[in-house]
């Protein structure tokens, strides 16, 4: 592979947060599919942090309170189920 060490770097930096039976279990996931990437191992772990739990507060980022954002339009996404759809 060609950034072997770096992805292995990678994959042992995660026991700074999962266990080594939670990364074991992981990697050898991985193994059996047969991807090598950090980022792919990762996947098999559990959630660092829940995502229900994550909030973007806007204290200190004025700018942004002037942002809005138009409600989406479902039918702009037709396209992309017809056949030969926007890429």
């Amino acid at each position: 592979m060609e950034n072997g060490v770096k992805e292995y770097i990678r994959v042992l930096r995660m026991l700074e947060t999962w266990s080594l039976k939670q990364l074991t279990a992981a990697v050898e996931k991985a193994l059996r599919i047969r991807i090598h990437t950090a980022d792919a191992i990762e996947q098999f772990l559990p959630a660092h942090r829940p995502w229900e739990q994550t909030t973007f507060k806007l204290a200190d980022r004025e700018h942004l309170r002037l942002v809005r954002v138009s409600k989406a339009n479902i039918g702009d996404y037709t396209e992309l189920l017809s056949p030969g759809g926007a890429a």
